[in-house]
């Protein structure tokens, strides 16, 4: 368990932050306020005075210790239901902690002309050339390779998963394993 102090040495921060900063008009919005290294503090949200409904949906809380520092925090989740199209603004959130008072920056969100936006964390279109890497140079050993980037194959098929693994077992076009033919067992009858 952390001691007082030891938070107190940690920097105390509130900030704010949008799953999305854009969304369509049948979109609701979601904002977490994340209060950093501070243990029961007096959370206060917003008013969302621009919105028709703010609901809480709970809180998480978090722990580190890398590398000798601690860190702790405790988020705030929300979901806002706008008015329409345009441009809102989510006030500041507060906590007060010794006489202090903590504030988050104010944080806009644009509500646009369309059903929906895509997900900024499963978006598919951006995920091509996720998977390269950059390979570090060194300039003390020169006998490696020069690769400048890896990135994984093609595969859009079964045929084309077969030619990466000549050795791999043939499957039917499903992708399953084909069932092993049971031998039939012989019976003779006296």
């Amino acid at each position: 368990m952390l001691s007082y102090g030891q938070l107190m040495a940690q920097e105390i921060s509130l900030t704010a932050q949008l799953h999305k900063d854009t969304v369509g008009f049948e979109e609701q919005i979601q904002v977490t306020f994340t209060v950093m290294n501070a243990q029961n503090v007096d959370f206060q949200p917003p008013k969302f005075v621009e919105f028709a409904n703010a609901t809480s949906t709970g809180t998480s809380s978090s722990f580190s210790f890398i590398n000798g520092k601690t860190t702790q925090s405790v988020s705030y989740n929300y979901v806002l239901e706008h008015k329409g199209v345009g441009v809102y603004v989510i006030e500041k959130a507060q906590v007060e902690l010794d006489g202090l008072i903590y504030e988050s920056d104010f944080v806009e969100v644009v509500v646009i002309d369309e059903p929906a936006t895509p997900d900024p964390i499963t978006r598919s279109d951006n995920m091509n050339g996720i998977f390269q890497f950059e390979m570090p140079s060194f300039p003390d050993m020169p006998n490696l390779p020069d690769m400048e980037q890896f990135s994984f194959p093609d595969i859009n098929n079964l045929e084309d998963l077969r030619k990466l693994f000549p050795n791999m077992p043939n499957l039917p076009d499903n992708g399953k394993p084909q069932p092993k033919e049971k031998k039939k067992k012989k019976v003779y009858k006296i």
